[in-house]
């Protein structure tokens, strides 16, 4: 994939994605490999240059697909910008080939190249912006229809029944 179709770098006039190249790392992932695993420390974000990686989280003791995530798409952002530990772990479905950021790299561009940085920077607020957008959206519909099973008259005495037939529903709702 050429950088300059890159979302990341869209903004970027061919003179600042030179510049910018220079702080980029390249990176193989075999099919299989964690990348990092949720709860890892992090200092970098990672651009998918071709192959594809699922974005999963432990819940409780399940692994729940979060996304999958293909060429062009990045993640890891959030470690870039704060020392917030991983909030998924990522694994490479088939052979990935990565560019990397690291922290240290954007600090750099941001002293001495800083339109390119305000540039990678929108783009970063604006896919969080959207990834939250979407988590709020599928956070309503799962509250609606927890809603939905905890006023259903026949879910309450199932509920109730299984309390031993103690009546007592004031604990439960």
């Amino acid at each position: 994939m050429d950088i300059s179709q890159i979302l990341l770098f869209k903004y970027l006039s061919p003179k600042e994605i030179v510049k910018l190249s220079e702080h980029l790392t390249k990176n193989t992932a075999p099919k299989g490999t964690e990348i990092f695993k949720e709860g890892d420390e992090g200092e970098k974000m990672y651009i998918i240059l071709s192959g594809k990686v699922q974005v999963s989280i432990l819940d409780k003791s399940s692994k729940l697909v979060l996304a999958t995530l293909k060429e062009g798409a990045f993640f890891g952002e959030m470690s870039l910008l704060s020392s917030i530990k991983r909030s998924a772990t990522i694994r490479a479905e088939e052979k990935s080939i990565f560019y990397t950021i690291s922290r240290e790299n954007l600090k750099d561009i941001m002293k001495n190249h800083p339109s390119i940085a305000v540039k990678i920077l929108y783009v970063i607020a604006s896919e969080l912006s959207n990834r939250i957008s979407k988590t709020d959206k599928i956070l309503a519909d799962y509250f609606e229809r927890n809603k939905e099973i905890v006023n259903n008259q026949l879910f309450k005495e199932l509920y109730i029944y299984t309390l031993g037939g103690s009546g007592n529903e004031e604990s439960f709702l």
